[in-house]
């Protein structure tokens, strides 16, 4: 079950009221519950852009050490929580190099939610995707991605949610 009471009840009234997920009076539990409910608290494009940052994040690191000039702006609190994944990142040939519009980072961000999402429970993933926080061609891009880049933008995920969520509302 959802941990935290008010969100499910929230949630549940959400998905009662004509939503596309007809549940019965109980939210069936799931394994993502704490990142979902994570999830729940950001904004959407500030998420998406944060990930997709996290996923390049060793890219930027090697840019930052040989002092080359990023194009694409990044405010600076978005780059420090980039570089704080860079153990979890992955390598510079799966990841590529830096993009250079927010759109190809939110992009990169939208695949990786999609990949984790792929790997939930089926109810989990129903309920993502009510939410509107990621659709049905972003879970079929990422699967249509080579089965190593969608594994490591699931371990990317699961890392990045493991360590965003705050300590309190971690089992």
């Amino acid at each position: 079950m959802m941990e935290n009471p008010r969100l499910a009840s929230a949630l549940q009234a959400r998905l009662e009221d004509g939503g596309a997920l007809a549940l019965p009076q109980q939210l069936p539990p799931f394994s993502g519950d704490t990142g979902l409910a994570y999830l729940l608290t950001l904004p959407l494009d500030k998420m998406r852009f944060d990930i997709g940052l996290g996923w390049y994040a060793n890219a930027l690191s090697a840019a930052l050490i040989d002092g080359r000039k990023f194009t694409l702006q990044i405010p600076h609190d978005a780059l420090r929580r980039a570089l704080a994944l860079r153990d979890a990142a992955p390598s510079a040939q799966i990841a590529g190099t830096i993009p250079e519009t927010e759109h190809a980072v939110a992009e990169a961000g939208r695949l990786c939610l999609a990949a984790w999402c792929g790997a939930l429970e089926r109810a989990a993933a129903l309920i993502t995707m009510e939410l509107d926080l990621i659709d049905a061609s972003e879970i079929r891009s990422a699967g249509e991605e080579h089965i190593t880049v969608r594994e490591a933008r699931r371990r990317f995920m699961s890392d990045w949610i493991n360590r965003a969520v705050p300590k309190a509302t971690k089992r």
